[in-house]
């Protein structure tokens, strides 16, 4: 049905709790800078972590991403030490270790990649994340071999939902959009977009409320009937000026996290 698979990460395929505001995270990644000569306060060092990664958001500017490495060497630099080349990634690759509560590939992925792979697609990640963490978890879960090549917001300085994410990722994948799918749980950052580019979607729905969210024709036809936000009136417009231009991208609707379903739909 399709040759590419452009897959979202966090909250598609894998499930993820983070906390970074307990005192024992900064208690611990101040020992670490501690042995590799850079001393801190745990309460000092959660507070330059924080001005520093606000500083560079504001530097890139709005919709833009940050490498978080860039923080973890920054913090190096502040206290007048210069790092070992890998310091900073290691740095992060700790900081990750001391806030992740939870980590888990929701059940079912790797039969649907398994599946993909067997009938020789071509499958990418496409995420709002930092690399340093993002290839690692992929890893840990024992799914970064399913994958061709991987696009995160940190290493292209671009946020979803800004089209020129998916603009690169197809210009140097040299992908047909018509022979491509974009497969997500998160409806704002990319299934709108795939409606925008006119590329298909399938969006792994998790919320109580569907009615706006099932099909492309209901959510144009939408915008006087029941609708209550701002975001949601904004998503309308959009589609409906998606029909004005013509894209026609499918989208489909899977209920929850129901990967056998999504092989019976779009892996044919």
């Amino acid at each position: 049905m399709y040759k590419n698979y452009l897959f979202d990460l966090y909250g598609t395929l894998l499930e993820i709790e983070t906390n970074e505001e307990t005192d024992y995270v900064w208690e611990k990644m101040a020992l670490y800078y501690g042995y590799c000569g850079s001393y801190y306060e745990p309460f000092e060092l959660k507070d330059k972590y924080g001005k520093n990664v606000k500083k560079m958001v504001n530097d890139y500017g709005e919709g833009a991403d940050i490498d978080i490495q860039d923080v973890f060497y920054k913090l190096f630099r502040d206290s007048e030490i210069k790092p070992k080349k890998k310091a900073p990634k290691e740095a992060a690759k700790m900081f990750r270790i001391l806030t992740t509560e939870k980590l888990a590939l929701y059940e079912g992925v790797i039969d649907m990649l398994m599946a993909l792979k067997n009938q020789k697609k071509n499958v990418y990640i496409v995420a709002n994340a930092q690399s340093a963490f993002a290839l690692l978890e992929l890893k840990n879960c024992s799914i970064r071999k399913y994958f061709d090549d991987f696009y995160f917001s940190s290493d292209l300085h671009i946020k979803k939902p800004d089209i020129t994410f998916y603009e690169k990722v197809f210009q140097e994948e040299r992908l047909n959009k018509k022979e491509s799918i974009i497969i997500s749980a998160d409806y704002d950052n990319d299934i709108v977009l795939a409606q925008q580019i006119g590329v298909d979607a399938l969006f792994i729905d998790t919320s109580e409320k569907t009615e706006l969210k099932e099909n492309i024709d209901e959510e144009a036809s939408a915008k006087d009937k029941e609708v209550k936000s701002d975001k949601i009136k904004k998503q309308v417009k959009t589609i409906m000026a998606i029909k004005e231009e013509e894209t026609k991208a499918k989208l489909y609707t899977v209920k929850g996290y129901d990967f056998r379903k999504i092989i019976d739909n779009i892996v044919k």
